[in-house]
């Protein structure tokens, strides 16, 4: 409902690495997404991102909320973890959640 009252000749919905492991598993199916297409706006279009593609609209949104800021980025979703820099992307199938468990158990960094 709220959706459509958007504009809709700015919206790109980007599917990131949760719907990509949705559809891996079998959580989700190719018709599932297009049921959700349908959903949108005319003129709104909804894309699932590689996990480059993901790290690269990341690292382009903080660069225009940041103009000339050259400062690297890290962004952890519950399914992926994406790095950026100048000329340099990275995409790791790493949650934050399930990462967190890993660092806690590693003798390194036990207190």
């Amino acid at each position: 409902a709220a959706v459509s009252k958007l504009p809709s000749d700015d919206i790109f919905v980007g599917a990131t690495a949760g719907v990509r492991h949705a559809l891996d598993s079998g959580a989700a199916s190719p018709a599932d997404i297009e049921a959700l297409r349908t959903l949108l706006p005319a003129g709104a279009s909804l894309e699932l991102l590689s996990p480059l593609d993901e790290a690269r609209f990341e690292l382009a949104a903080l660069r225009r909320q940041r103009p000339g800021c050259s400062a690297a980025m890290l962004s952890m979703g519950g399914k992926s973890m994406q790095l950026g820099s100048e000329g340099r992307l990275v995409s790791l199938p790493f949650a934050m959640h399930l990462g967190h468990d890993l660092l806690k158990a590693s003798p390194i960094h036990r207190a």
